[in-house]
């Protein structure tokens, strides 16, 4: 069972297994792909984006949880295998 971590630890946990800088790359390409219809500018997505990700990493207890709400994993160059497997070695930690 996933261990329950505040904000600061799941960063750190991210940092830790080297995916925090795709998290946030994939987290903020998915908010411009939500919003690119209203042609809003980049420093505004960015800043929408940066918002929506901490209040992810406040609201959700699970970091697997956190990850999976960001965006869709079949998207991502890393695609659905590498965040699946993310995921389940984070709900397998005891």
């Amino acid at each position: 069972m996933e261990k329950s971590r505040n904000a600061v630890q799941k960063i750190q946990k991210m940092k830790d297994l080297g995916i925090y800088n795709r998290f946030l790359k994939n987290s903020e390409d998915r908010i411009r792909e939500l919003y690119r219809t209203y042609s809003l500018p980049e420093e505004y997505l960015m800043t929408l984006a940066r918002k929506k990700i901490s209040r992810r990493l406040i609201v959700y207890n699970f970091l697997s949880d956190a990850i999976e709400s960001s965006f869709l994993f079949s998207d991502t160059p890393e695609k659905q295998d590498f965040w699946n497997n993310i995921v389940d070695e984070l709900r397998s930690e005891i």
